[in-house]
């Protein structure tokens, strides 16, 4: 555990020494993947859209689309798990969706725990992006607070 945050902290003073990160963050669905972008100056993580698609390659398209679009120095996608630690079913098709994107894109990649923000973002029909902005913001978080 202590090699994992040797390594967060040194990628997250990477990401603050570039002036103006920007980070995107996904919470990926089979039928929709909600978005979010943010960056280290604001520090805050803001829903963006949802993608809807009728399949996993549709939805991958389109979140490629975004990555492309927005050029961020840091990809963050949710990884669900129950409350228990347990794997959650759509946990490898996460994995699958990370390696992916970074594989076709060529960005860093980052797997979150995203066991609560569903409940957290539940509201007025944008939870998707929204579960994607908290998503997004541990990682601001823990950005700012592991620099300080």
């Amino acid at each position: 555990m202590e090699f994992y945050w040797a390594c967060l902290k040194r990628e997250y003073r990477l990401l603050q020494e570039k002036l103006n990160s920007t980070l995107i963050g996904f919470d990926y669905g089979l039928r929709k993947i909600g978005v979010s972008i943010g960056n280290t100056v604001s520090g805050v993580a803001s829903p963006l859209k949802i993608l809807h698609s009728k399949s996993k390659i549709e939805g991958f398209k389109a979140a490629k689309e975004e990555v492309f679009f927005w050029d961020p120095e840091l990809i963050v996608v949710g990884f669900p798990s129950y409350f228990d630690g347990s794997m959650h079913p759509l946990a490898n098709n996460c994995k699958r969706f990370a390696r992916n994107i970074s594989f076709e894109t060529g960005k860093k990649v980052r797997l979150i725990d995203e066991s609560y923000t569903s409940v957290l973002s539940k509201g007025k029909g944008q939870d998707d992006a929204r579960a994607a902005a908290l998503i997004l913001q541990v990682v601001l978080d823990e950005l700012f607070y592991t620099n300080k």
